[in-house]
């Protein structure tokens, strides 16, 4: 499996993560993250724009705050956490929720293919801070909470933030 990837990591993405400041690690992470959020390299790619904006603003925007790793916490860490490891397991949750660490995760939420990959080295260039999706798979994006918010209302996920359900946001 490693050898696949390294065949598949090019020296142009070498030096294309070297040119955006990123480590491997970071940009494997920080494509997972995009695997998981979007559905095709065009949404890929300014989703990436989001988290980017963020990571180079993070003293607006501290956190990237993707849904992502909620339910990578939910669904992977969570249920291997018992009384023994209870304390190990928050501390790794916690490196793990974007709402609250700062800059990316500590680790990669999935295995991210090269088109998220090179959507992470290639993000489109927009000044989106904000996205969601829909619960018909349209996304919205938005440079101010204010407009997120607007989002929210539009695509009709206003109930689920009452609730407190989680919706894609960033």
């Amino acid at each position: 499996m490693m050898d696949n990837f390294e065949d598949r990591i090019t020296k142009k993405m070498k030096a294309r993560m070297k040119e955006l400041g990123m480590t491997l690690d970071q940009t494997v992470i920080l494509a997972s993250l995009i695997q998981r959020e979007g559905t095709n390299s065009e949404n890929m790619a300014m989703i990436s724009s989001v988290f980017h904006n963020r990571l180079n603003d993070m003293e607006t925007f501290p956190n990237l705050q993707s849904d992502t790793t909620y339910t990578y916490i939910t669904e992977t860490i969570r249920p291997r956490t018992n009384a023994s490891n209870k304390a190990q397991m928050q501390k790794i949750e916690a490196a793990y929720d974007t709402d609250t660490c700062v800059g990316l995760p500590v680790g990669a939420v999935c295995n991210p293919g090269l088109e998220a990959i090179n959507a992470a080295l290639y993000p489109d260039d927009t000044n989106y801070y904000y996205f969601l999706a829909a619960r018909d798979g349209t996304f919205y994006w938005a440079e101010t909470l204010e407009q997120h918010e607007q989002n929210i209302i539009d695509a009709d996920l206003h109930a689920d933030e009452e609730s407190g359900q989680s919706n894609n946001e960033q």
